[in-house]
């Protein structure tokens, strides 16, 4: 980034704060400290236009609520990021309903939580768009945990994209075939609170809290309604398919290990459509 980024961080805890700048330092953003509401207020007064994030940690009870709120009422334009341990779904529904889409539960992937800050940041960066690297099995770990505690349930889901012809090189044909606007045309159909993440150069992890498996059809269908939009758009993506795999916990499996092997099943049980010559 060429230009630092003005984010402002707001806990009445400076440990909370100093482990926030810690995960972001790598990127060049300049931080601005809150311990309560009159100093968060009066940093935006300050900065008027020039914040351009808030991130907050909190536990959602009424008075955090209410903070937000205030939060959002004199920073409306500055996308508010907040961070939570709270798991349990009817604060989360409760926070949605209030329209505080861009939520993080902890504990997460340090690499996941850089990414949410970077998008919010740069929505419209079109030059970065580097392969996510990050420990899949912690982070799956991590939200079965979570889901445990909370009592809800959570599905995964893996996305890929394949070739119905074994002699098309699909990584250089992938590339080649804009890669990067797949990934974003179906990223865009998910909530904030969920996690889309590209795993490997051909597929896509998403990770959906409180989707049971009603609801992981009607994402399925999303993404192959979208899918097909995409490849009526785009000659290069007539000869490309894609594969999709839900596992959910804890119907389908306790463990990261037994879901992971299901889903892998899933995808690789799916194959290209044949093609038909038509005879005369």
């Amino acid at each position: 980034m060429q230009n630092k980024k003005n984010i402002m961080i707001h806990d009445n805890l400076n440990v909370v704060r100093n482990k926030v700048k810690e995960i972001l330092k790598e990127e060049e953003y300049f931080f601005l400290e809150a311990s309560s509401l009159l100093e968060s207020i009066n940093i935006l007064k300050d900065y008027e236009d020039k914040l351009d994030m808030i991130i907050i940690d909190v536990d959602f009870n009424e008075e955090d609520f209410e903070v937000i709120r205030k939060l959002k009422d004199k920073s409306k334009d500055t996308p508010i990021l907040v961070i939570t341990a709270n798991n349990k779904k009817e604060t989360i529904m409760q926070a949605i309903n209030e329209g505080i889409t861009n939520i993080m539960l902890k504990p997460f992937e340090q690499v996941v939580f850089q990414q949410k800050v970077f998008k919010l940041l740069m929505p419209t960066e079109t030059e970065i768009f580097e392969e996510v690297t990050f420990n899949l099995e912690n982070f799956i770990t991590s939200e079965l945990s979570k889901a445990k505690k909370g009592n809800y349930e959570v599905s995964i889901l893996m996305s890929k994209v394949i070739s119905p012809d074994d002699n098309i090189n699909l990584e250089e044909y992938i590339y080649k075939i804009e890669l990067k606007g797949i990934y974003e045309g179906l990223e865009s159909l998910f909530w904030e609170t969920d996690v889309f993440l590209k795993y490997s150069f051909d597929t896509f992890i998403g990770v959906f809290p409180f989707c049971d498996k009603n609801n992981t059809q009607v994402i399925l269908d999303k993404i192959n309604k979208k899918f097909e939009l995409m490849k009526e758009g785009s000659e290069n993506l007539q000869e490309i398919n894609l594969t999709n795999s839900f596992v959910t916990y804890p119907e389908d499996g306790l463990e990261y290990e037994e879901l992971f092997q299901k889903m892998i099943e899933g995808t690789t049980a799916q194959k290209p459509e044949e093609k038909t010559i038509n005879q005369t």
